[in-house]
């Protein structure tokens, strides 16, 4: 098996294994039956998947970064041109999806919180709190 993962069925692999965690997570937002307002409930959902991918690809990138910097992945004499190369792909997918995060969770926000009080007196607000306060740390 591991001989097939690292041969040329590699990026079809990976490829498969993308969308089927799309679809899988699709499967938790997008309604069973049309919704009444058909637009809006149908926007509402796209923005929630564009919340979540863009949370999950960022997130899983880190990961892979910090996994790729343990010592005994990367070699020492190709450590400083390997870096350079995985930073410069990573940061082109990580502030899209930065931008996905942040205008979709500024429309969620608008959608969800009523005002600022909401941020502090509901479990909705002090949770998203809790993510603004995570996600602007890592920014």
């Amino acid at each position: 098996m591991r001989s097939i993962a690292a041969g040329r069925a590699r990026g079809p692999l990976l490829s498969a294994a993308l969308l089927c965690a799309a679809v899988a997570l699709g499967a938790t937002k997008f309604p069973s039956q049309a919704p009444a307002d058909r637009g809006g409930g149908t926007f509402d959902a796209v923005v929630w998947q564009l919340h979540l991918q863009g949370g999950g690809v960022w997130i899983g990138g880190l990961l892979g970064l910090l996994l790729l910097a343990l010592p005994a992945v990367v070699n020492g004499a190709g450590r400083r041109a390997f870096w350079s190369a995985v930073i410069r792909r990573f940061s082109v997918a990580a502030m899209a999806c930065v931008a996905a995060i942040t205008l979709s969770g500024l429309f969620l926000y608008w959608a969800h919180v009523d005002g600022l009080s909401q941020l502090l007196s509901t479990m909705y607000g002090r949770v998203l709190g809790v993510k603004i306060l995570i996600f602007g740390g890592c920014c």
